[in-house]
């Protein structure tokens, strides 16, 4: 049976009343009589005659509650790690089997906000600024399936038993997002590590597993490339820097493949459903061939997601694409060691997270709207048509988005692209130290503090890997 569309969910809760012989799947009940045709009292609970023996009905509706009440289902959705907050989850109950989330890009099926959602009983709700949901109209019985889901980050957990007409408040370590496939599914990132950001601590700090992060060969959700630049210096000759480039000797002491090999071809990509690019200390078009630049273009308008930070804008200014090309006029270069950004209000996303940043449980910031950064540049002196900023340094756009592809209607909009004039995790070692050598491998050299920049990154980064489009209110 088609799914409901999450544009158009209509709940039938039943027929009203007290007429004997009424009572839905899942309704109080005295005796058979009490239950619609078809169905039977089991402990209370009117149930099918399958259900009775061999499991819970094909379909559970709502009790009817004496004066007006719900059975229903509260929480608090949070990251990995179990700490911050995530509004704008998805939350609902699901009768039977979920589809499964796909992997990569296509090009043909894109991730937006209007989707159909899988198995859905009763009305799906969306997580507040504070990551809380209540469900009211949850079907009682046995075996509750209360899926958890942003964009392709999705949790299912089973409540063995929900009595019709009771509030039922879910532990937070039943509703924080998967740490590992175990637990859920996670998007696939690959992530290249440049020597002058730690993106890979970022997302380890985000609460995912040491055991995801792999070889690409691997089941691992997030695999790591090996960044390397090389440049000419007058008098010194050629000097090249690396980002990270191996993993520590606990998680196997392998050296991660080389970028520059890997997002040369579209088909490396696409196997991903996001991509993210730590700055490399150096803007080098040299390492970018055209071939490179082209597929990362193609990916992003074919579904995918892609994370830039600061020198990675050699992606935009050099792109192939001349609505790429015109997204920002580069120049300028200032080096801020530390910075007042200013949160763009002026449109929802952005207000939500300044309303964010504030919350007792993040306590990003002090006041609305200003956020402490450090390690800020300011690359680029203004934006241009298509692109949305969402923090500001005086006058200077320091993070925007854009939707793409960049031409063609609001609605045929399929990937999304971020660019971070922020190095986010400036404070975790990814270079090699003075005296030379390699850089430490990972996770070495990575901290478990989380600055304000990092949790304003932390906020925009379930905003990359999100739905594309309007949110949908049921």
């Amino acid at each position: 049976m088609r799914a409901p569309s999450v544009a158009a969910i209509v709940f039938v809760a039943g027929l009203t009343g007290c007429t004997v012989g009424n009572r839905p799947s899942g309704g109080s009940c005295r005796d058979d009589s009490s239950c619609a045709d078809g169905l039977v009292c089991v402990s209370g609970m009117c149930q099918s005659r399958a259900g009775s023996d061999s499991g819970p009905a094909e379909r559970r509706d709502a009790a009817i509650c004496p004066g007006g009440g719900t059975t229903s289902i509260s929480g608090v959705v949070r990251i990995p790690a179990g700490t911050l907050p995530v509004p704008g989850a998805v939350v609902y109950v699901a009768e039977g089997p979920v589809a499964p989330i796909p992997t990569g890009v296509d090009g043909r099926a894109c991730l937006r906000c209007d989707a159909e959602l899988s198995g859905v009983v009763g009305t799906p709700v969306r997580t507040g600024t504070d990551g809380s949901f209540t469900l009211t109209d949850v079907p009682a019985g046995e075996n509750i399936q209360l899926v958890i889901q942003i964009g392709k980050w999705r949790r299912i957990t089973t409540i063995p038993v929900v009595e019709a007409c009771q509030s039922y408040s879910i532990s937070p370590d039943s509703t924080r997002l998967p740490r590992n496939r175990a637990e859920g599914h996670l998007p696939r990132f690959a992530l290249t590590t440049g020597s002058c950001d730690g993106m890979e601590c970022l997302l380890r700090k985000l609460g995912i597993d040491d055991s995801e992060f792999t070889m690409p060969d691997r089941a691992g959700r997030v695999n790591l490339f090996a960044d390397r630049v090389c440049v000419t210096i007058p008098l010194l000759g050629e000097t090249c820097e690396s980002g990270r480039n191996r993993f520590d000797a606990s998680l196997g002491g392998e050296r991660f493949p080389s970028a520059q090999e890997w997002w040369s071809r579209y088909e490396n990509l696409a196997a991903y459903d996001a991509v993210i690019h730590s700055c490399e200390c150096s803007e080098t078009v040299a390492n970018k061939p055209e071939a490179a630049r082209e597929a990362l273009r193609r990916y992003a308008e074919a579904g995918g997601r892609v994370f830039l930070t600061h020198y990675h804008y050699a992606w935009l200014q050099h792109a192939i694409d001349p609505y790429w090309r015109d997204l920002a006029r580069w120049g300028g270069g200032a080096q801020l060691d530390t910075a007042t950004g200013r949160i763009d209000t002026t449109f929802e996303r952005g207000m939500l997270l300044a309303d964010w940043m504030m919350l007792p449980d993040v306590r990003g910031s002090t006041t609305y709207g200003p956020v402490s950064l450090r390690e800020a540049r300011q690359s680029s002196s203004s934006v241009g048509m298509g692109a949305q900023p969402w923090i500001w340094v005086e006058s200077t756009p320091v993070y925007f988005s854009f939707d793409a592809p960049l031409h063609g209607f609001e609605t045929e909009a399929c990937g999304r692209v971020v660019f971070s004039d922020i190095h986010v995790s400036s404070a975790d070692q990814a270079q090699s130290s003075p005296f030379g050598g390699e850089p430490p491998s990972f996770p070495q050299g990575c901290t478990s503090t989380i600055t304000p920049q990092e949790q304003a990154l932390i906020f925009m980064l379930f905003d990359l890997t999100n739905c594309i489009g309007e949110p949908v209110l049921w």
